[in-house]
């Protein structure tokens, strides 16, 4: 089975030099994006109600490059060291201009329908000719993905930070760094491309994404270099393994997650964790309160999450949302009008999500005329 201590990375290996100053800051994980009901319902490629949409960036010190993500076997433990990207849900695709890499989607064709949401891995590229900043960090706003052609994307929600059509943090910029695989079956990676073949876990055990030449850095003095865009409606995680050279004195650095061997390094953000949903209970009404037609009908929630932040909660009936509330306590009223269902959706700081057990309520369809009536009235 091939190894990736074996071959070009172990001729990389010995000629190693003295650990100087630390090559990786930190993996970034930015939440780019959240869909709405605009989003979703769309006929052209909609994306999964409720998707967030993340960007994973390498973030490196000064004078360093990205040469390698990967996944192997470690010669000095005997440790997998694996690398995995994964979602409780399959990744979105738009299968009508997106690709399994970034680099491959026309920068032009950014602005069409859903594809500034496609996922795939890059090198630093989310277009074939622009370059991927934090949102913060944009310095051409909204361009080129906005205006959006169809009018989707628009959401603001403050879960996502900036709204994209303010700032789509991606700028002009020209790069001709390509990942080049290494134990890794292209196959592997059809469910970032092929709408056919949905899935939720992309794994490599002993195999690389490699960029060796041009040199692969961040587009500024930050140095953050994007290596992947993702959206799922479902809870993300992920582990990286990274192969960082410094390019004034050739010093080769290995940081993994997980087993760091002889010579590697390790932080703890190359490791995102599952993440424990949140937990959501109406607690009044409760099931089978009946009202009369018109009566205010007030909800309130209880809701937490255990190793986050609530963002807000969102209250529906027969479906349909009535109404947000992101402070506890979370509450929303609404007049009487039918029998129905009321459910309410709890999400998290990492865009995890959870539904309440529904309360059904009866609503008296008649007015009230008499004294007689209200006495009658159960």
């Amino acid at each position: 089975m091939w190894r990736f201590y074996s071959a070009i990375f172990l001729m990389i290996i010995l000629h190693t030099k003295s650990f100087g100053q630390p090559g990786l800051e930190g993996i970034l994980i930015e939440t780019y994006y959240l869909a709405d009901t605009f989003d979703s319902g769309t006929s052209i490629f909609p994306v999964p109600p409720n998707a967030l949409t993340y960007r994973v960036f390498v973030d490196m010190a000064q004078g360093w490059e990205l040469q390698a993500i990967f996944g192997s076997t470690n010669t000095s433990t005997g440790e997998i060291d694996t690398l995995f990207i994964r979602s409780s849900e399959p990744f979105f695709n738009n299968e009508e201009y997106g690709s399994a890499f970034g680099y491959q989607i026309p920068t032009a064709l950014l602005d069409e329908n859903t594809v500034t949401l496609d996922s795939w891995f890059s090198t630093g590229r989310p277009g074939n000719s622009s370059r991927a900043v934090i949102k913060p960090h944009d310095t051409n706003g909204g361009a080129p993905s906005f205006p959006n052609q169809n009018g989707l994307l628009q959401n603001d929600h403050p879960i996502a930070g900036i709204p994209i059509h303010i700032s789509d943090g991606n700028i002009p910029g020209a790069s001709t760094a390509t990942w080049s695989l290494i134990g890794i079956n292209l196959a592997d990676l059809f469910m970032f491309e092929n709408t056919d073949l949905a899935g939720n876990e992309f794994i490599a055990i002993d195999g690389a994404m490699t960029c060796f030449s041009p040199s692969l850095q961040g587009p500024d003095q930050e140095n953050r270099v994007l290596i992947g865009q993702f959206t799922t409606a479902g809870t993300f995680s992920g582990q990286l393994n990274v192969q960082l050279r410094n390019t004034s004195n050739d010093e080769i650095q290995q940081w993994v997650a997980e087993t760091p061997g002889i010579g590697q390094y390790t932080l703890p953000s190359l490791k995102w964790v599952h993440n424990e949903l949140p937990s959501i209970n109406i607690t009044s009404p409760v099931n089978g309160t009946k009202y009369s037609s018109g009566q205010t009908v007030e909800v309130d929630a209880d809701a937490f999450d255990s190793d986050g932040s609530v963002i807000d909660v969102q209250f529906y009936f027969n479906g349909s949302l009535i109404g947000v509330d992101d402070t506890a306590p979370y509450e929303i009223s609404f007049p009487a009008s039918s029998i129905g269902i009321i459910t309410a959706v709890v999400t998290d700081n990492l865009g995890g999500q959870s539904v309440s057990s529904p309360v059904h309520i009866e609503v008296n369809p008649y007015r009230l005329r008499s004294i007689e009536q209200l006495c009658n009235f159960e």
